[in-house]
């Protein structure tokens, strides 16, 4: 291939951006191995990025959310419960309203009472489940219990269809949002492995699938040989105890603990930087990466940017970020998302709802104003 260069910031191949961008030498063209791997390099190097920046937003998203947000929901979640009880005194009085206002008061009752359990994410207390009740004409418990099964029933559907076998009997009410979170990660997880299985499964295969599975099973095997032998060189350009300077000792067992986390990993790019410190350092190893080398490594790297796409799209799916998942479906949506507005809509919300309730538990004049202005506003803009 021939002698090449490559490209890294202020020449240093280990920095956190350094790139490995193999660049043309005089007239010489790059080879369509060195132009994949360049292209796949980018592609990498981009995504763990993007992967390092999401991770980052939603970690900002989520200190902003439990020190400004939450202590806002929690007593919108105390507002709600004692606007539903003041609405539901009325309610409960037939003298009142006429049959359609006391339907459309059931109806607002009703909005308060979803809203307060998506908030408050855990089991009504009783006096709620008595008030959905009477409100919503059926048992809480058995509404959840329904609303669960249907779930359960869509999602056996869809793996059924798909010929994957999952079992949801653990799905069931009694578990916290983050554990739901968790058994859905958990159940994502069951899948792939079984998808996995299924494409593997020779009965199911034409004689192409077969042969290009063959051939990604060699190229896997003389990737993993190949790591390792990246591995056993750079060990023994690294290894500390084989380092007589005092000086350079801590650079180098710095430099073995990345070693090591890479091989473990399995992180071809990274142990792709560290091999290009060997090559930078050995005026005679500059042929190293031949076409054939960069064919098995490109190989490689393509299924890097598959799942590193893979590990952003599921970055929301960790439980950790469970309080997040009300405000987006997946972490590129997140990050557009101003929780200082947020912020600001939830304050408004708590005034308004502290002054509606006010008003409620004021004088019977005052209190059934504000409850036919309620009826009226639900009614024209719903």
């Amino acid at each position: 291939m021939g002698q090449q260069k490559f490209d890294t910031n202020e020449g240093n191949p280990l920095s956190h951006r350094s790139s490995l961008i193999i660049n043309k030498q005089q007239k010489a063209p790059l080879t369509k191995e060195q132009q994949t791997f360049n292209r796949l390099i980018k592609k990498i190097e981009k995504l763990q990025a993007e992967l390092e920046n999401t991770a980052h937003s939603l970690q900002q998203k989520l200190t902003f959310y439990g020190k400004n947000i939450y202590p806002l929901e929690q007593r919108q979640i105390a507002l709600h419960k004692d606007l539903t009880r003041s609405l539901y005194k009325f309610f409960q009085d037939n003298k009142l309203f006429s049959k359609n206002d006391k339907a459309i008061l059931g109806e607002i009752i009703s909005m308060q009472l979803h809203a307060l359990f998506q908030l408050e994410q855990t089991e009504p207390d009783n006096e709620f489940k008595e008030i959905f009740k009477d409100v919503e004409k059926v048992d809480y418990d058995e509404a959840a219990g329904e609303e669960l099964d249907t779930m359960k029933q869509e999602m056996q559907s869809m793996f059924d269809e798909m010929g994957v076998d999952i079992d949801l009997e653990e799905m069931n009410r009694s578990l916290t949002e983050e554990e739901i979170m968790q058994k859905i990660e958990d159940l994502q997880n069951q899948f792939r492995q079984q998808a996995a299985k299924k494409e593997q499964s020779p009965g199911r295969k034409t004689k192409r699938q077969l042969e290009k599975e063959a051939k990604e099973r060699q190229a896997e095997e003389t990737r993993l040989k190949s790591i390792n032998s990246i591995y056993k060189q750079l060990v023994k350009l690294f290894h500390p105890d084989r380092e007589l300077d005092p000086d350079m000792k801590p650079q180098k067992e710095e430099l073995m603990k990345k070693l090591t986390t890479s091989y473990k990993s399995g992180d071809l790019h990274a142990l792709l930087k560290l091999e290009l410190q060997w090559i930078l350092q050995d005026g005679n190893a500059v042929d190293k990466l031949t076409d054939d080398k960069l064919s098995l490594y490109n190989d490689s790297l393509k299924q890097q940017t598959i799942d590193l796409e893979e590990e952003i799209n599921q970055l929301l799916c960790h439980p950790r970020y469970q309080p997040l998942h009300q405000f987006a479906a997946t972490p590129h949506q997140i990050r557009y998302i101003s929780f200082n507005e947020i912020k600001q809509q939830k304050k408004a919300l708590i005034t308004e709802l502290t002054a509606s309730i006010v008003s409620l538990q004021g004088p019977e004049k005052t209190a059934l104003a504000e409850l036919r202005e309620i009826i009226y506003l639900f009614k024209n803009y719903r």
